[in-house]
């Protein structure tokens, strides 16, 4: 691991420089690219032929969805009939509209669905009977644990022992069409009675480096507990540091390689760049919409990449344990197929469920360079080159709840590397359809 924190602390240090000034390795090849596209198209500059702004327009409402004695809320949808281009008005308001149901009968649920089986509520999961008044919490409405004349506590290896870290993340829904993460899926706090853990190789190792601060794992790091969804998870005894740094001649051409990255990553494979629904914006999605401003042809892009892998997960292939909430969802929706209904569930729960994984964190750091004034300042090393910097962080402690432009010099750079044991984010994962 302190393998790891110097590569953190060195990449740092070039953080920190790269946050005043370009590189001087990037000076030559920013030259070169203007004198060699000094009669490029300016076709990403906007002139008198660019087309007019297009407003963002909405399609009529969807019929409502069916009401019962059992449902609380009834949904409709809107369609998008048009994007907003060329900078024209952005649709504001949500694509999906609810109200409440009339309440009209007696709600009838099937309270004995789980047979022998415990019920931890209507709709409910059902747990053996063994789990009942266990001390520990089965149901999410903790039903297991109420009522108990006489609990059944079993100390074992994993008493208060910490959860695998990351395990919240790992369970999520994911949209493929928004690329997007949603509500739970899987549930990532059950147990089912079962003591499984695994070792953290790196406990034992308190060590000291003049890069690095002292790194140390408590005895309550040495193991931690794997849910049952969770078939494997292996703590990787060096973290590894990928590093790159690129310069871009434009932003189409930036995009365009981020773009690829995305196609060629695992749980991205089946992304869509467009995005139809919701109006909150992500915070990847800010950084990118901040590079696409600047389609100057005179602008260039310094890319400043860094990717820390701490743990691989693989999901079980089957008997997998659904989240309590998407099970009352699940018993919500209509028997007879409703548009509205179930694409709101889609909506909240997204397409797919993710079957294995890498935990860690990345961060992406541009800046805008004016080539203009490269030129005249290459030999000072003026910073004055510098038009804007752009950063987007992901996992870790960033210090800021959006995690953008936190993370500006040495120091800030190895405490988020080292937060990244304890708040890891998923960085590479496949993804299955729930069936």
């Amino acid at each position: 691991m302190c393998r790891f924190l110097f590569s953190i602390c060195m990449f740092g240090f070039f953080l920190e420089c790269f946050s005043y000034h370009v590189s001087a390795k990037f000076t030559d090849d920013i030259l070169q690219s203007s004198s060699n596209r000094a009669n490029a198209s300016s076709r990403y500059t906007r002139g008198v032929d660019t087309p007019p702004p297009i407003d963002c327009k909405f399609k009529s409402w969807s019929p409502w969805s069916t009401c019962n004695t059992c449902s609380e809320n009834t949904f409709r949808f809107q369609y998008l009939e048009r994007p907003s281009q060329f900078g024209g008005e952005q649709c504001v308001h949500n694509q999906w509209d609810e109200r409440q149901c009339p309440q009209e009968g007696e709600c009838q649920l099937q309270e004995d669905h789980c047979g022998d089986m415990f019920a931890c509520g209507p709709g409910g999961r059902c747990i053996g009977q063994q789990l009942r008044c266990n001390d520990e919490i089965d149901c999410v409405n903790q039903k297991d644990e109420t009522d108990c004349e006489v609990m059944n506590t079993r100390e074992t290896k994993c008493t208060g022992m910490l959860s695998i870290p990351g395990a919240d993340k790992a369970t999520q829904g994911y949209n493929a069409v928004t690329g997007a993460f949603m509500n739970h899926v899987l549930d990532s706090r059950y147990f089912g009675g079962v003591c499984e853990y695994i070792y953290n190789g790196e406990w034992r190792k308190l060590t000291y480096d003049p890069f690095c601060e002292h790194l140390s794992y408590d005895d309550a790091e040495k193991y931690y507990r794997k849910p049952y969804n969770f078939l494997s998870y292996h703590i990787m005894a060096q973290a590894t540091t990928e590093e790159a740094s690129d310069y871009y001649e434009d932003a189409v051409s930036f995009l365009s390689a981020r773009k690829t990255e995305g196609s060629s990553n695992f749980g991205f494979s089946l992304r869509i760049s467009y995005v139809e629904v919701g109006v909150e914006e992500s915070s990847e999605y800010k950084f990118l919409k901040n590079i696409s401003q600047y389609n100057n042809k005179e602008m260039g892009f310094v890319r400043l990449l860094s990717t820390v892998q701490t743990a691989h997960f693989k999901m079980r292939s089957k008997d997998l344990t659904l989240d309590e909430g998407m099970l009352w969802a699940l018993d919500d929706l209509p028997d007879q197929y409703n548009f509205g209904a179930y694409s709101h569930f889609f909506n909240e729960y997204g397409t797919h469920y993710v079957t294995e994984g890498t935990m860690g964190g990345v961060l992406d750091y541009v800046a805008v360079v004016n080539k203009n004034a490269m030129k005249k300042n290459v030999r000072d090393q003026s910073n004055s080159a510098i038009e804007d910097f752009f950063g987007f962080v992901k996992g870790g402690n960033t210090g800021s709840s959006s995690g953008i432009l936190s993370i500006r010099d040495a120091k800030s750079y190895k405490d988020w590397g080292k937060s990244l044991k304890y708040n890891p984010a998923l960085i590479e994962f496949e993804v299955h359809l729930p069936y």
